[in-house]
């Protein structure tokens, strides 16, 4: 089961950020749904070869690594300051949780 759909805002994300000019000025919150979106994409990939991590945490470390890593990638070609960068892997990471909890529950 995807964590995200992707028609999701958090897709549209993704996707806006990906196809960003070079440079181009990022928004913590559009960054954060963006890496949320990729912490999503990791899990779909880690079910589909390898089923279901066996723990809430390590489905958390999971996505929230893939999350972290899009988003320290993506802010290194945009503008966006470390605060900024902090902010939106915190919010990516809060998002994620909630959903593994509630794939765990």
């Amino acid at each position: 089961m995807a964590l995200l759909a992707e028609d999701s805002d958090e897709a549209a994300s993704f996707h806006a950020c990906r196809a960003a000019a070079h440079e181009q000025q990022l928004d913590p919150g559009r960054l954060a749904q963006a890496g949320a979106y990729a912490g999503a994409l990791a899990w779909g990939g880690h079910v589909a070869k390898r089923g279901r991590p066996g723990t809430v945490e390590r489905a958390r470390d999971l996505v929230t690594d893939a999350a972290y890593a899009f988003i320290g990638e993506t802010a290194k070609e945009g503008h966006i300051d470390p605060e900024g960068v902090r902010a939106a892997k915190q919010q990516a990471r809060d998002r994620l949780d909630e959903l593994v909890r509630a794939e765990y529950a």
